[in-house]
């Protein structure tokens, strides 16, 4: 069980994570939501080690050594003249062993998406194929532990579908962790979701998914956050 206890990291005087308490699950995608400016990509940051030189101030966390998180940032580097199978082979060969084998989700998505535009330029992609063949080669990478900055910023619904799909198949078929920040709330409803809710640097909310959505009288994803806003 991964765990974060009594986190506390700050800039300069700014607090960002105060005091900060979680238990992810094993068995569902964590879903960090909350407002702008609420410790979310700091919290991922940490966790992926991007803090050596200002070290947080915690009581105990948890979570896989470094060298075996993959974290895709949200607007990920790419290189706009290689060709997406040239991006994908890139992946393949950050491991020496070749990569993590691709699951039957990750398989179907190479024959319905990637093999049409296998020779296209990442340059000339959309945004939303952009993100989705990057969430995909960060899939490719064999690690423990994955963290995704907003992997659906900016897709459009088609390949939004692919990503959340993509991401829920590493717990579902492979049993890693994940852990994903968010502030779209469709298609949501049919995945394994825990959702932990940030406000203020604080977790004002652990729950899952339908949980979450049944604090709205509408179970409306967007009301009930709004109401989790009201908690802190």
């Amino acid at each position: 069980m991964m765990r974060i206890k009594n986190l506390t990291f700050s800039y300069g005087h700014q607090i960002i994570l105060k005091k900060l308490n979680i238990t992810f699950s094993d068995t569902k995608l964590n879903m960090l939501i909350g407002p702008n400016g609420t410790g979310k990509t700091t919290l991922l940051d940490i966790i992926a080690g991007l803090y050596d030189q200002e070290k947080p101030h915690l009581d105990k966390i948890q979570i896989p050594s470094h060298d075996q998180i993959a974290y895709s940032l949200q607007n990920p580097i790419y290189f706009p003249t290689l060709t997406v199978q040239q991006t994908l082979n890139m992946y393949q060969e950050i491991d020496h062993a070749g990569g993590q084998t691709a699951n039957i989700v990750m398989q179907q998505i190479q024959k319905d998406v990637f093999e049409k535009i296998k020779d296209t330029k990442m340059g000339q992609l959309s945004g939303g194929e952009r993100k989705l063949l990057l969430t995909y080669g960060t899939c490719l990478l064999k690690r423990d532990l994955y963290l995704f900055d907003e992997p659906l910023s900016g897709v459009d619904p088609v390949n939004c579908k692919y990503v959340l799909q993509l991401i829920a198949s590493l717990v579902t078929e492979q049993k890693k962790q994940v852990i994903f920040t968010n502030h779209q709330f469709n298609a949501l409803s049919t995945l394994p979701i825990q959702v932990i809710g940030l406000n203020h640097g604080t977790c004002v909310l652990n729950a899952d998914y339908e949980d979450f959505i049944k604090t709205s009288e509408n179970h409306d994803a967007d009301e009930a956050f709004q109401k989790m806003l009201s908690l802190s």
